[in-house]
């Protein structure tokens, strides 16, 4: 019989501790503790999990699973996987305690040795979230097989959206990943990087106003250009980024078509300058050469930002540092 004593856990956390814990070791001392919080009873259930998991013989069951019962399972069996992520769990815990958490046929599942194979971010959830959930686990994998685990076409948010009848949702979902990249890096409050698809999901339908405003004029900024600076989808990951910023969109619209152009009244002006250096990074034959997704967001972002402030002209070099990515423009108006 396969047991778990819950003082076991002090050792393995131990083993990941050091001077200056890293976030991921202070997150699995969090687990550690909720592991040792659990009852006879839940040790009970974990010691029956493992016992199944050892017995020779493959099976699957559903199981209501208290954060106890997720902690000891990550701390004591989790020692054949993949490396770990603290925010994936953390992603997941919120998941859970929005009540979003829905059982399916994706189950946890364990080595024929007992040894977690598949779900140490779903159980890390689990224990950080306070939240008790059903799920589901298969028991008896060989250590050969977990190659077969996600080997197929992983589904995306813009997959579940587009099954729910959302149009452009392949569209929303890359111009939300797009910004949260770009927010994150600019160090936005209260932006937390989007982990899951579930969260990519949401920030798409809770924002559905200004992601179509974004697609609207990134798409109306190409009419009548036959050579534009962006393209469609980067014009739109551009607009999405200023509206949520609290731009007027007539205004944005505006400026970006005539952005597009590739025109303006002298080569010193802020929206001429920005449009060669992305015309010329577009044409480098080395991938390396060319503009990140964020410094091309940020160079227009700067352009648009001086224009607005009635610059109407500026050195070469004003952009180098946004090209280079070191500096990222703030989009929002003061």
């Amino acid at each position: 019989m396969v047991s778990f004593d819950t003082n076991a856990s002090t050792v393995s956390v131990a083993s990941h501790m050091r001077a200056t814990p890293s976030y991921e070791d202070q997150v699995r001392h969090q687990i550690s503790v909720i592991a040792k919080a659990a009852t006879p009873e839940e040790m009970t259930i974990v010691n029956d999990m493992l016992d199944k998991a050892t017995s020779g013989n493959q099976s699957v069951d559903i199981r209501t699973v208290t954060p106890a019962i997720a902690a000891n399972l990550f701390i004591n069996a989790n020692d054949r996987n993949r490396a770990w992520r603290a925010r994936k769990s953390e992603s997941r815990a919120r998941q859970m305690q929005r009540g979003e958490w829905r059982t399916n046929g994706q189950a946890i599942q364990f080595y024929d040795t007992g040894a977690l194979a598949d779900g140490q971010h779903r159980l890390g959830g689990v224990a950080l979230s306070g939240v008790t959930v059903k799920m589901s686990f298969f028991y008896g994998l060989g250590e050969k097989d977990i190659v077969t685990v996600d080997d197929g076409t992983r589904r995306s948010a813009s997959d579940a959206m587009a099954l729910e009848g959302e149009t452009n949702a392949k569209f929303a979902e890359d111009i939300v990943k797009s910004v949260n990249s770009y927010e994150l890096k600019l160090g936005v409050d209260g932006v937390t990087k989007l982990e899951s698809n579930t969260e990519i999901r949401l920030a798409c339908l809770n924002d559905k106003d200004n992601i179509a405003k974004a697609i609207d004029i990134g798409t109306r900024s190409l009419v009548g250009i036959s050579n534009p600076i962006l393209t469609e989808k980067e014009a739109a990951r551009v607009a999405y980024l200023l509206v949520k910023s609290g731009w007027d969109a007539d205004d944005l619209a505006s400026k970006l078509a005539h952005f597009q152009t590739g025109q303006d009244t002298n080569e010193s002006a802020p929206m001429f300058r920005v449009s060669s250096v992305i015309t010329k990074a577009k044409a480098k034959k080395n991938a390396a050469d060319r503009l990140t997704t964020q410094a091309q967001m940020g160079l227009v972002v700067k352009a648009f930002t001086l224009v607005k402030e009635g610059v109407g002209a500026v050195q070469g070099n004003t952009f180098k540092a946004v090209q280079a990515g070191k500096e990222i423009p703030n989009p929002r108006i003061a």
